[in-house]
């Protein structure tokens, strides 16, 4: 608008606003789904982490939005524009990736997560005698000594 009109061609104003969009939909959905704004705290370190895990939990939703189908509720299969996002391939959204999130971490190789067979040790050889505890005398606490009152 006004005298600097031509300063920006409509690609780069299409590709400032979908960045623009990005970040207004990490904040949205973060602070909605992902208690970004929920921790409260006097010490910026701390808030600084709490960002950190937000951010990441968001990658997270990002990397796995392949593997997530796009299933919807049983109320939600006759909706004009659920029909539209799978007529046209649209990924999943970060909400359908958060629900199917289980199932996707379920489907992993369980290999690496399961429990390792240790070998158990020789335990103590034949004949050797260990030595007895040292038992010790029993205290019992005493009466208390009645204060003399001046």
């Amino acid at each position: 608008m006004g005298q600097q009109v031509g300063e920006l061609t409509l690609e780069e104003i299409y590709w400032a606003y979908r960045q623009r969009f990005d970040i207004e939909h990490f904040l949205r959905f973060g602070k909605q789904n992902l208690l970004m704004d929920s921790f409260q705290t006097p010490d910026v370190e701390h808030l600084d982490n709490w960002m950190e895990i937000v951010s990441l939990a968001y990658w997270l939703l990002w990397v796995a939005k392949d593997e997530a189908q796009a299933k919807v509720h049983k109320w939600q299969k006759y909706d004009k524009r659920y029909k539209k996002r799978v007529e046209y391939g649209l990924p999943v959204s970060p909400s359908e990736v958060q629900r199917q999130m289980e199932s996707i971490i379920l489907s992993f190789e369980q290999e690496p997560f399961l429990p390792k067979l240790q070998i158990k040790s020789r335990g103590r050889k034949e004949g050797d005698i260990q030595d007895k505890r040292e038992r010790h005398k029993v205290v019992w606490k005493g009466k208390k000594a009645k204060k003399k009152r001046a």
